[in-house]
């Protein structure tokens, strides 16, 4: 039971990447992209901030701000796509109600406990879903809208020389 409590809460723990749904008209930095490549690709996924889109290709850096990988993804090469655009806000506390709610039932707790893990599994989905576009939602063509630069890179700036988006961690 004690398991099943810390797997639940853990699970609803933020990216530090995205910004939160409030703050998310204010993001400087472009969205959380995966895009899932063609079995021919070296890779199967890759994932990392939108920098830009053109024509053929889709700019997105990974890593943080020590390690930072810059990788260009041929458009031809991409299967389908999910781009996260704020934090979703999990439903923290409905969640540690309903997974202790088993324990005021008893016998009947024993099939109550498998029903609400799965009732909230459902809803932080649709919660998760609601963050994000995938590409049976919006077109490739349309990717540049949640682009750091989504005009193209500016004259004098090269793709190498960016850095990743800081990390919205706390140091403490």
């Amino acid at each position: 039971m004690l398991l099943v409590l810390v797997i639940l809460v853990s699970a609803c723990s933020t990216s530090d990447i995205l910004p939160k749904s409030s703050e998310a008209h204010q993001n400087l930095y472009g969205s959380y992209i995966e895009l899932d490549l063609k079995r021919s690709s070296k890779v199967p996924k890759v994932v990392g901030e939108l920098i830009s889109v053109n024509d053929s290709s889709i700019f997105i850096i990974h890593g943080e701000d020590g390690e930072v990988d810059h990788v260009e993804v041929m458009i031809d090469q991409i299967q389908g796509f999910r781009v996260y655009m704020f934090e979703p806000e999990y439903p923290v506390w409905s969640n540690i109600a309903l997974s202790l709610m088993p324990i005021s039932h008893g016998i009947v707790g024993v099939v109550s406990l498998p029903v609400n893990v799965v009732t909230m599994g459902v809803v932080n989905d649709q919660v998760k879903d609601r963050a994000s576009h995938t590409d049976y939602e919006i077109p490739l063509s349309e990717l540049y809208h949640f682009a750091r630069f989504p005009q193209g890179f500016p004259p004098n700036l090269k793709f190498e020389e960016l850095k990743a988006a800081p990390s919205r961690k706390k140091k403490g």
